[in-house]
């Protein structure tokens, strides 16, 4: 939860990766080997003029990925020996885009009354995090591309001042971006699994 002081900015978020695991059927996946591919991952956008970049490595990343994937089943495994080769595109906040969220995102800033705020500071709005991949199969030898997925469910409210408000890195914690980054692969390995990717 986001304490605010009087004269600071912070970041808080409700992302939980637990609600795409429950009930998650892995008998499909158990034995599947997969290997995560980081080499051309963007951890950047550029939106509305602002740059908007990860706290995190691509290596701190691709872990995330591969540690959300052992909680859906997946097992570990070398680019040679996987079944299915997870080639990460983009893992980065959307710069404050978030659906839903209409002008305010688009202007940067709205004003609310909130409690969490004093119902004096404005707050920025909301970061969601655009995680996305191309997901490949082992078939006979050859990796064949499956398609393309994205989820963008993690979310990281802002609360700031108005002068504030480009300043990503300053104002959201690891921690925050950690959880969001989690909701949005959990979520993307979800629909990928309901959508039949594995079968």
């Amino acid at each position: 939860m986001c304490l605010l002081g009087l004269l600071s900015a912070c970041s808080t978020t409700t992302s939980d990766a637990r609600q795409y695991l429950v009930n998650a059927s892995n008998a499909k996946i158990s034995s599947s080997a997969l290997h995560v591919d980081r080499s051309q991952l963007i951890l950047a956008s550029q939106e509305g003029g602002g740059l908007y970049e990860l706290h995190h490595s691509s290596l701190e990343v691709g872990q995330m990925f591969a540690n959300v994937a052992s909680k859906f089943g997946f097992r570990k495994a070398s680019p040679e020996e996987a079944t299915y080769v997870a080639k990460l595109i983009s893992a980065f906040p959307d710069g404050g885009a978030c659906e839903g969220l209409g002008d305010a995102a688009s202007d940067g800033a709205s004003y609310t009354a909130s409690v969490l705020t004093f119902g004096i500071l404005p707050a920025s709005g909301s970061h969601c995090y655009l995680v996305a991949l191309e997901l490949y199969e082992r078939i006979g030898g050859e990796l064949l591309l499956v398609g393309e997925f994205f989820a963008n469910k993690g979310r990281v409210d802002v609360y700031a001042g108005a002068n504030e408000i480009e300043s990503y890195s300053l104002i959201v914690t690891r921690r925050d971006e950690v959880l969001a980054l989690e909701t949005s692969i959990a979520a993307l390995f979800r629909q990928m699994i309901l959508d039949g990717a594995f079968e």
